[in-house]
């Protein structure tokens, strides 16, 4: 019988090549995101509604069971579909926040247990309170001649809210001046409005 020496060192090349060309079977693994996401959503102003991303990795349907917890100025959760959902892949999972005590923060957590695994996923939340204060009220200004320009009057306009806040200036004129900047209280703001 005629003998191959060199057997044994093919072979192994030939599985090496092997390994390499066919790509290792990935396994799927549950994901809920985000995972320390933020947040800011307005107290006292009814149901709010937060959404986290499931993802099982898998391209069968799937039954997952759910649990959520909300902590600090966010309490009161809810999900109007049950603690259960039932997707192929990846699906949105919304949490209702029907009570809001603020200013403050808390956290809204969402785990997931399924098949392919179990995650966490959580907002940081900020409960805000916003509200806006502009003075003088109801001033009387004297003004100049008829039919001439150059004059202007100033406002002082404070956020007495939390956290900071975009507000938007405009005269009440038909030849709007605009523009946004966002004010942190205290101090309050100047704005200088000019007439067209």
């Amino acid at each position: 019988m005629r003998s191959f020496p060199h057997a044994p060192w093919i072979v192994g090349v030939v599985s090496i090549l092997i390994a390499w060309l066919v790509p290792a079977q990935i396994t799927a693994q549950t994901n809920v995101y985000p995972d320390g996401g933020s947040t800011t959503i307005p107290a006292n102003q009814g149901p709010q509604v937060v959404s986290f991303t499931l993802y099982s990795g898998q391209f069968t349907s799937l039954t997952y069971s759910l649990e959520w917890v909300c902590t600090g100025a966010v309490w009161n959760c809810s999900r109007a579909q049950g603690s259960s959902v039932t997707f192929t892949y990846s699906t949105t999972v919304d949490l209702t926040v029907s009570s809001l005590t603020g200013p403050g923060t808390g956290q809204m957590i969402l785990r997931a247990f399924g098949p392919s695994g179990n995650d966490t996923g959580y907002y940081n939340v900020t409960v805000a309170i916003y509200g806006v204060t502009v003075t003088p009220d109801n001033a009387t200004v004297t003004t100049g001649p008829p039919n001439t320009g150059g004059h202007s009057e100033s406002f002082t306009i404070q956020n007495t809210g939390t956290p900071a806040r975009s507000l938007s200036r405009r005269t009440g004129r038909t030849r709007p001046t605009a523009d946004r900047t966002a004010w942190r209280s205290p101090p309050p703001r100047r704005a200088s409005l000019r007439h067209l």
